[in-house]
């Protein structure tokens, strides 16, 4: 699929690439969406995990946000392909995906909530802020995997050092 693209991919040519007959493909899987499916949500849970173990520390609101954007390319880096397929076949509306929005926001929501609380953050609706946040990361890992010009780091410190600098005090 990510060779050939989800529509010309057949299931004939995924039963070779994994060196099984194509009746056992029907064993496992009724439909080629049913792979994706299957591979999509291997994908969320893993990175829902790794979300939730970050939303559950007590880091520094500001170090939550950084490791919550961070956990968000780690996860396109590391699913490329997987990525690019789903949002050439629907624009990334597949409902494990929205899973991991709505964790993401939520633990964006949190620490922004912690950094006003603290005092760190400039008084604001948490729940904006975090879309905020959330709006940027899609265009951005979009844009990366088109355009491979950018590393992981210079992801991460782009869109939360524009995050940052838009919900933090001005110290001085």
């Amino acid at each position: 699929m990510a060779r050939h693209g989800y529509d010309k991919t057949t299931i004939a040519a995924i039963t070779q690439a994994a060196d099984v007959g194509f009746g056992t493909f029907y064993l496992y899987f009724e439909s080629k969406r049913d792979i994706l499916r299957a591979l999509v949500e291997d994908a969320v849970n893993e990175h829902v995990a790794r979300m939730q173990a970050i939303a559950t520390r007590s880091e520094p609101p500001e170090e939550a946000i950084r490791q919550l954007v961070a956990s968000n390319v780690d996860s396109v880096i590391a699913n490329r392909d997987l990525f690019r397929i789903i949002y050439r076949q629907d624009g990334g509306r597949e409902r494990p995906l929205s899973a991991v929005h709505e964790m993401f926001l939520h633990a964006l929501e949190d620490a922004i909530a912690r950094g006003i609380h603290s005092g760190a953050f400039r008084n604001m609706n948490p729940a904006l802020g975090a879309r905020a946040i959330a709006g940027m990361v899609p265009s951005v890992l979009l844009w990366a995997a088109r355009s491979r010009s950018a590393s992981r780091d210079q992801l991460v410190d782009a869109i939360v050092g524009l995050a940052l600098r838009g919900i933090m005090y001005e110290e001085g």
